[in-house]
């Protein structure tokens, strides 16, 4: 028989105590329980203007000709049998890079809506359904309303700081690689990776910048360094929930976002010029970003209130603030 718990009832989405893998899900899921009404609105709402951008990038990119360049540089790429087939491609890289950049800053404006959104209404969703408490979008709207461009300029300061990660390793070899025989693809390809590692790395330790900006009133550089610390010693951790919530919000996206991804297939097999298959596929956009984003935005904020938990006994603040 089963020895009961004594642990005392809570009266938010999640225990106050340090979480384990069954209680932050099990949170997200009281979370989205408790708040789904204001949940689906907020994710409309940006999954919409996911959308929107969506298709201002495919018709820019598409006047622009951005397509023909990124399958280009793609075909030269893993066509390559040889150094000097895939130094080659680098240098297309290196003549076409600020075509390249163009259409990358075109998703970066969307990347950086949601991420407002997501980082400031949804925290601010989530941290009060910690307490037991239920807030309301228009509310949260406002309390993060004056630190909207903020959250844009942390947001902009975390790119750059996980690009600048990775360029330490990638920008030296696409410098020489033009002007040197000698440089294998073995090189090339393992300076790359472990570019992207870095880049992954310094992500992942400044994770929770956004909700310690949004729920601490506190400036960019502090909310970076702040993270930075939070992090530090749980980044496998971190990184772990984060692969695994993303892994349950996609699969949760596609399948609502399945009908119109199948029409969109469809109008583009009939007739790949049709706009009907860009529609289709904005349309998929927005609900899939409609459903998955909350979830992300919600794990990170209960990532952020364990990590308080263990490190910081945050847990009694959080019984006296129930209480109020």
């Amino acid at each position: 028989m089963a020895e009961p718990s004594n642990e005392q009832p809570f009266p938010g989405s999640i225990p106050f105590r340090e979480l384990v893998i069954g209680d932050i899900f099990a949170g997200l899921g009281r979370t989205v329980r408790m708040t789904w009404r204001v949940l689906i609105a907020v994710g409309a709402v940006v999954g919409l203007i996911a959308g929107l951008l969506s298709l201002v990038i495919t018709f820019v990119s598409a006047l622009l000709g951005l397509d023909e360049v990124e399958q280009a540089i793609t075909d030269s790429t893993i066509g390559a049998t040889s150094s000097a087939d895939l130094t080659q491609a680098l240098v297309q890289l290196n003549d076409d890079i600020s075509t390249l950049l163009l259409g990358f800053a075109l998703a970066l404006i969307s990347a950086l809506i949601m991420q407002v959104i997501a980082a400031g209404v949804i925290t601010h969703i989530a941290a009060d359904a910690v307490l037991g408490r239920k807030i309301s979008g228009t509310d949260a709207w406002e309390r993060i309303k004056p630190r909207v461009f903020g959250l844009i300029g942390l947001a902009l300061a975390v790119f750059g700081l996980a690009i600048a990660a990775a360029a330490i390793a990638v920008i030296p070899i696409l410098v020489l690689a033009p002007f040197s025989s000698g440089v294998s693809s073995g090189i090339l390809i393992t300076g790359l990776l472990v570019g992207l590692i870095m880049a992954i790395v310094v992500s992942i330790r400044l994770s929770l910048a956004a909700p310690i900006y949004v729920l601490e009133h506190t400036t960019i550089s502090k909310a970076i360094a702040r993270s930075n610390q939070l992090v530090k010693g749980s980044s496998w951790r971190i990184f772990g929930y984060l692969v695994l919530s993303s892994i349950i919000a996609q699969f949760i996206g596609g399948i609502f976002s399945l009908p119109t991804q199948t029409a969109a297939v469809a109008a583009a097999t009939n007739d790949p010029t049709s706009s009907t298959a860009t529609f289709f596929e904005s349309i998929s956009t927005v609900i899939s970003t409609a459903v998955a984003l909350p979830i992300t935005a919600i794990v990170l904020t209960l990532l952020y209130t364990d990590l308080r938990i263990r490190k910081e006994d945050f847990a009694q603040e959080l019984r006296r603030a129930s209480e109020n």
